[in-house]
C-alpha cells in the first residue's frame, strides 16, 4: 500500500518502478479484513502499473503482463546484484537437505516449508533444513516458535541473517537442494 504515494508523483516525475511480482498473483486471504487489503493493494497496483512510464523488471512473464495493461511501458531489464561466488561448492559437505535464503516473510513462503518439512518428516525423520535471512524480529520469533511446537527443532537450523553474500553462500552449498 506504501506505492498509493507513487500514484501522485509520478505526474511531477519520472519514476522507475521495480516490480516483482504482483499482488493479483496472490493467494486470497483467510479472512474479511485482509481480503480487503488485498483488493485495495490490487487496485492500487493497477493503477501504477496501468499509468507509469518506466519500470525495472526481472523476468520475460512481468514484461507481457506489463505490455497487456500499458502497451506504452518503457521495461528496463533488471537482476539483484549478486557477485559471483569466490568458493568452489562442488567438494562442500552435504550437511542439510533443503536451504531457504530469503527475507524471513509470510510472502516468501517460510511457513509453507515448515509445513512441508512436517510432512516430509513422517517418512524421513531426520530430514534437515536451513534458513538463512533476517526480516522483522518479531516475525522471526515466531517462526522459531512455529518450529518448536511443530517439533522440528532437531530438523530445521536457523541461521539468520548473514552479513554477505558470500557468507550465505558458503553456508547454503551445504545443502542439497535450494527451495
Amino acid at each position: 500500500i506504501y506505492a498509493a504515494s507513487a500514484i501522485k508523483l509520478m505526474k511531477r516525475y519520472p519514476l522507475l518502478i521495480s516490480i516483482q511480482g504482483f499482488v493479483h498473483q496472490s493467494a486470497p486471504k483467510p479472512n474479511l479484513i485482509a481480503n480487503f487489503i488485498r483488493h485495495n493493494r490490487i487496485r492500487i497496483e493497477f493503477k501504477i502499473n496501468k499509468s507509469a512510464k518506466y519500470f525495472a523488471s526481472g523476468t520475460e512473464e512481468i514484461n507481457k503482463y506489463l505490455r497487456i495493461i500499458n502497451p506504452k511501458a518503457k521495461i528496463y531489464w533488471s537482476m539483484y546484484p549478486t557477485t559471483n561466488s569466490i568458493f568452489s561448492a562442488e567438494n562442500t559437505i552435504k550437511k542439510y537437505d533443503i536451504v531457504f535464503y530469503a527475507r524471513i516473510t509470510k510472502e516468501k513462503g517460510v511457513e509453507d516449508l515448515l509445513s512441508a518439512i512436517k510432512m516430509l518428516k513422517k517418512n524421513r525423520p531426520f530430514i534437515s533444513a536451513l534458513i538463512i535471512g533476517g526480516g522483522n524480529t518479531s516475525y522471526s520469533d515466531y517462526i522459531r516458535s512455529l518450529i518448536r511446537s511443530s517439533n522440528l527443532g532437531e530438523n530445521i537450523f536457523f541461521a539468520g541473517f548473514l552479513a554477505s553474500q558470500q557468507d550465505v553462500f558458503k553456508l547454503a552449498a551445504q545443502a542439497r537442494v535450494y527451495v
